[in-house]
């Protein structure tokens, strides 16, 4: 009887302090609830003013750039526009502006050979600044390539070339980017210096790793094409499997020697126009989700 008048006592002591703790948990958790749902909304305010303020930055600097390619193009084809110093500025404009998205070697070229056969007497200025500005891009694009990918120089004898019709340099490179390694084997056939070009002659292998299956189809990619000094290497390349790309640069050339170099790289840094094929999106999707499985 003792024991049930204890427990009576106890029941009716923490029936009000059961329901002290209940309140005051109930008054914590909408405090924290509440503090938590204003911190919510005060992020997701602050994120869609952010968002807000750059899609309008983009949107202007879309305009911006739009315009100037407007202005800069008409200045190639109006003839109250056709001095040589106007369209030498223009181009300088298209290639620090635009390189990534547009292939402008054909500008080049024109303008060039238009330097050439003209008899303004600033035309040796003009084409140091045009060399200087393809230079200058081609160097950045060769060094962010470079530092996600694989590179490889050669040097052509150009005066050999020339004595002996018969001789073709040739030079293989074994690269590897990523977990995918390939053999590079360049010749040269041909060479025009008057253009200051070479014709290269380039197949691609992919190399069968230890261990790995071998494919049931070979790899192999034969490309042939000129390149000279105003080819960039993001937008002139030669796309591969696996979403990957190559590129043949020419650094330098002389009457006797010529400079190149072959960069491997992965296909999200080539230009901005050479979107992926669907087909490697949906591989390159598959791939990461087997991979995510096997983990």
């Amino acid at each position: 009887m003792a024991d049930k008048d204890r427990w009576d006592k106890l029941d009716i002591i923490m029936k009000p302090v059961g329901g002290l703790i209940t309140a005051i948990a109930i008054g914590l958790l909408g405090f924290f609830g509440s503090s938590y749902l204003e911190t919510w909304k005060e992020y997701e305010t602050k994120s869609r003013m952010l968002a807000d303020i750059l899609s309008r930055r983009e949107t202007a600097e879309n305009d911006l750039r739009k315009d100037m390619f407007q202005s800069i193009m008409q200045s190639f084809f109006d003839p109250k526009s056709s001095r040589l110093e106007a369209q030498v500025i223009s181009l300088e404009l298209l290639t620090y502006n635009f390189h990534e998205s547009l292939d402008i070697s054909p500008l080049y070229k024109y303008l060039l050979r238009r330097i050439r056969d003209s008899e303004d007497l600033n035309r040796q200025e003009y084409i140091k600044r045009l060399g200087n500005a393809a230079r200058e891009i081609k160097t950045k694009q060769m060094l962010i390539l470079e530092s996600v990918g694989a590179r490889a120089d050669m040097e052509v004898n150009l005066e050999q070339m020339a004595k002996d019709p018969d001789f073709v340099p040739r030079q293989e490179f074994d690269l590897k980017v990523g977990d995918v390694r390939r053999l590079f084997m360049i010749a040269i056939p041909e060479m025009d210096l008057g253009g200051g070009e070479l014709r290269i002659e380039l197949g691609i292998r992919t190399l069968q790793e230890p261990g790995k299956q071998a494919a049931a189809v070979p790899d192999e990619v034969h490309a042939s094409f000129w390149v000279g000094q105003f080819a960039f290497p993001t937008i002139d390349n030669t796309r591969l499997s696996h979403d990957q790309r190559c590129a043949v640069i020419l650094k330098g050339i002389t009457p006797r020697r010529a400079y190149i170099s072959v960069l491997y790289f992965p296909g999200s840094y080539a230009s901005l126009k050479e979107k992926p094929y669907y087909q490697e999106v949906l591989n390159n999707l598959l791939g990461t989700a087997r991979e995510g499985k096997t983990r």
